[in-house]
């Protein structure tokens, strides 16, 4: 180890794909904030997991500038060189001796990326701790990774972070196999999923029902609940924020199926309840662009609703009086949902929008969803009415669960679990069981 190694800070290596300014962009900036304060050195890479994901792409150019707000001491993206095709006959060999999934195609992307070479020269100076791996879509570009670290990545361990359970949200929008042509049954996508994750050393999932349901499928594996957290500077952001004209109801959503979902039913069941209201709605992000595509009628009338993407949600938390997340499908955790309660801004959901909240917790708060339109309306009508007190107690789950330090302890265990198996590779299987015993 060179001197330069033994003096650095550890790095901790955040792969994740190009998602930023999202839900999975909020729980990546709660990562690195989380090594940055235990006192380590943090490198993100972004990774490809699209074929259209290739270096002339301008999305590369608005993730650039995402990745700032992430404050990590080194930022670079993975590149993906040649056109993917399913179709050559190197892919059709290997899918005839071992039939894969849509899934896998997704991994295959990012394991086809290679590592920038300014990620590999600030790597191959420094002691690597871990790599924290967002989503199973980029553990094939983590693979490629360690092998380029050579020596330096032998026994690095694998921390994945689910965030959902990916096998399901393919099955539920009938993502297509791009060898077979037609989307993949359930079974064979988690048949999928599980093989993949087996390479992982320690599963991190940000909901209870994925840690409950990958706890059960491996049951041998070290797994830890660790629910994100927002950065108390974001928080502070939006009470800074510069003052817009005042929004009666916010959406916040990026361009995501279910947030299109979403959306339209709310201006087609909810809207229509209370339209000679005339409240002021804003529905801020990438659905937009989604809602466009898939019902050109209805965004034709609801388009002074739309706003697209915006740099800085800030301003438009601060002008809200209401926030909503009308979800009616999704997986993992829902991030606008915690960004509305660390903001006591009052808020109402489906019970969509609380995937991932112990329901126990919400019912002691008196939080309550609401999937019948009527019902939604009457509650967003009391919120709006100011004698409606939701809002506290959002904030008050928010403190109960959220919390900096209840995440940090969370996320302290996996990381020292994770460093522990580093150290002692080759007494891997005597560590782990040391470590399940103390815990139990």
């Amino acid at each position: 180890m060179s001197v330069r190694q033994q003096c650095s800070p550890p790095v901790a290596v955040v792969l994740g794909p190009p998602w930023l300014r999202t839900g999975t962009g909020r729980v990546i900036e709660d990562q690195i904030a989380y090594y940055r304060d235990r006192g380590f050195s943090t490198a993100f890479v972004g990774v490809p997991v699209a074929p259209e994901h290739r270096p002339e792409n301008p999305m590369w150019m608005e993730q650039a500038h995402a990745a700032c707000e992430l404050r990590a001491d080194h930022t670079s993206f993975a590149i993906l060189d040649e056109p993917q095709n399913p179709k050559t006959l190197r892919h059709r060999i290997r899918q005839f001796l071992a039939p894969r999934t849509s899934l896998d195609w997704i991994l295959e992307i990012g394991h086809c990326s290679r590592p920038p070479p300014a990620l590999l020269d600030y790597l191959l100076t420094r002691s690597v701790a871990l790599l924290h791996v967002n989503h199973v879509f980029t553990l094939g570009f983590a693979r490629r990774l360690r092998r380029k670290l050579g020596h330096l990545g032998c026994g690095l361990p694998l921390l994945v972070e689910t965030h959902d359970v990916q096998s399901q949200i393919l099955s539920e929008r009938n993502e297509c196999n791009p060898w077979t042509g037609h989307p993949d049954d359930l079974a064979s996508l988690l048949s999928a999923e599980k093989a993949l994750l087996r390479e992982a050393n320690i599963l991190v999932h940000c909901s209870v029902e994925d840690h409950r349901f990958f706890s059960e499928q491996f049951p041998e594996k070290p797994q830890f609940l660790v629910r994100p957290s927002m950065d108390n500077a974001f928080i502070a952001a939006v009470a800074e924020a510069q003052e817009i004209a005042p929004i009666d109801i916010l959406m916040v959503g990026t361009g995501h199926h279910a947030n299109a979902e979403a959306a339209e039913w709310f201006l087609t069941e909810v809207w229509p309840l209370i339209a000679s209201r005339r409240y002021t709605v804003r529905i801020v992000g990438g659905v937009k662009d989604m809602v466009c595509q898939r019902r050109p009628d209805l965004y034709g009338r609801f388009c002074d609703f739309f706003l697209g993407r915006v740099t800085d949600l800030a301003p438009y938390y601060r002008a809200a009086r209401s926030a909503i997340a009308p979800m009616r499908s999704g997986g993992g955790i829902s991030v606008k949902t915690i960004e509305a309660f660390a903001l006591g801004v009052p808020f109402i959901g489906t019970a969509k929008a609380y995937r991932g909240f112990p329901p126990e917790l919400l019912a002691r708060h008196g939080i309550q969803s609401h999937d019948n339109p009527r019902a939604f309306a009457d509650a967003l009508l009391r919120a709006l009415s100011g004698r409606d007190d939701t809002g506290k107690r959002g904030r008050a789950v928010y403190e109960e669960l959220f919390s900096k330090e209840t995440c940090y302890a969370a996320r302290d265990g996996a990381t020292r679990l994770a460093r522990t198996i580093y150290a002692r590779p080759r007494d891997k299987h005597d560590t782990l069981d040391r470590l399940r015993s103390s815990k139990s």
